[in-house]
Formats: structure tokens, C-alpha cells, sequence
């Protein structure tokens, strides 16, 4: 179960070289981790790269959920090769 501190929740953070056992455990119990450093600044700024012409075209959040500061571009699995290559790996 995911831990709330007064409205800021805590997600559980693994080493990239967690057994998928370890992972699969966490997930029974907080739904959602974060991989630490799995991907290289090459990678990531590809993504951002080819993400870049979404960015200002998306929109502000309009709610507390979305974030009234936050820009929403959606959709990267069609937008970024790089990104298909990480959500279809295996």
C-alpha cells in the first residue's frame, strides 16, 4: 500500500537491478515503483527531443488533479520511437 504523509504519498523506489520478483512484490502491495537510473541521458533526451513539438502545444491543467500549472501532452507511445522501444521491452 502506497504510504500518505498529509497529502503527499510516498512511492517505492527500487535499484535497476531489482529481480522481477522483487518488483512484482511491490506492485502486489503499492500498485505503481519507480526504477531508479534504468534509462541513459541519451535516451531520455531523445524522448524529450521527439516529444518537444507536443510540449507546447499541450494544454494547462484546468483541475487540483491535473495540476494548474502542469502541461499535459499525452499520448507518447505514438508520438516518440524512443518511447515504443521502452514499453516494448521486454
Amino acid at each position: 500500500m502506497l504510504r500518505n504523509y498529509g497529502g503527499l504519498v510516498e512511492i517505492p523506489q527500487l535499484a535497476p537491478t531489482a529481480s522481477g520478483h522483487d518488483i512484482a512484490a511491490v506492485l502486489d502491495e503499492a500498485d505503481c515503483c519507480v526504477l531508479q537510473s534504468v534509462l541513459g541521458h541519451d535516451v531520455i533526451d531523445a524522448i524529450s527531443r521527439e516529444l518537444e513539438p507536443y510540449r507546447r502545444l499541450g494544454s494547462v491543467g484546468a483541475s487540483d488533479f491535473e495540476g494548474h500549472k502542469t502541461r499535459r501532452t499525452g499520448s507518447p507511445l505514438p508520438r516518440s520511437s524512443t518511447f515504443r522501444t521502452i514499453a516494448m521491452h521486454p
